[in-house]
């Protein structure tokens, strides 16, 4: 669904901008001069956005894990009033370094798009004064190319969901594409039929983190 609404609107800022250029190409060539700098701002909230995504991940994965310690220690943890410390042990610095990134990135993508706006209508001004183009003219290029820039600034959120999608898969990829160190099909060494056996550990100590003094196993 999201990936349909990005080419939706992508197809959107195509067609506003054919209809500028026939238009008026003039007005629309240096409105587009400023694109640039949209387009790899964009790009760039849609890379950090993938990377940040992807360290986050890491840090929920950690999280859930220090919560199944807890949890499966409740008693223990409650005996030794170490609720409060294990608590603070699951950080939440990448989601809050995430969510600045993208608070700075998206306000930097709209404060060049209103520029272009602003752009749009002194050169505009100037061609009606000089150069006797049209007022209607203008305005058609001018809603036009927002169209255009309203469509591309639509599809930025929905590439960013594209790309937190590609964060999230990336980890996933990764474990998929691991190669096993273990050849299940290898047919080389001994093999014993009737292998009966126990298994003893031994020299096996556990101690838990907030109590390292003292050994629980």
């Amino acid at each position: 669904a999201k990936l349909g609404s990005a080419l939706q609107f992508i197809a959107s800022f195509i067609a506003g901008l054919i209809l500028g250029f026939i238009k008026g190409w003039k007005l629309t060539l240096v409105i587009l001069s400023v694109s640039p700098m949209i387009v790899v701002s964009a790009a760039i909230v849609t890379r950090i956005t993938a990377t940040m995504t992807s360290q986050e991940l890491k840090s929920y994965a950690k999280a859930g894990a220090i919560a199944e310690e807890v949890l499966s220690s409740i008693r223990t943890v409650f005996s030794y009033n170490g609720a409060a410390y294990e608590s603070k042990r699951s950080a939440k610095i990448s989601g809050i370094r995430k969510g600045g990134f993208n608070g700075i990135l998206i306000g930097v993508v709209w404060l060049l798009m209103f520029c272009t706006y602003a752009l749009g209508f002194w050169y505009g001004a100037k061609l009606v004064r000089e150069e006797n183009f049209s007022i209607g003219g203008i305005l058609i290029v001018f809603f036009s190319l927002i169209t255009a820039m309203f469509g591309l600034g639509q599809a930025a959120p929905h590439l960013q969901s594209v790309a937190q999608a590609q964060g999230a898969a990336f980890t996933l990829w990764q474990i998929i594409d691991t190669l096993s160190t273990i050849t299940i099909n290898n047919s080389d060494g001994v093999k014993k039929e009737d292998l009966i056996g126990d298994i003893k550990f031994t020299n096996v100590n556990f101690v838990y983190q907030s109590r390292s003094d003292v050994s629980v196993l």
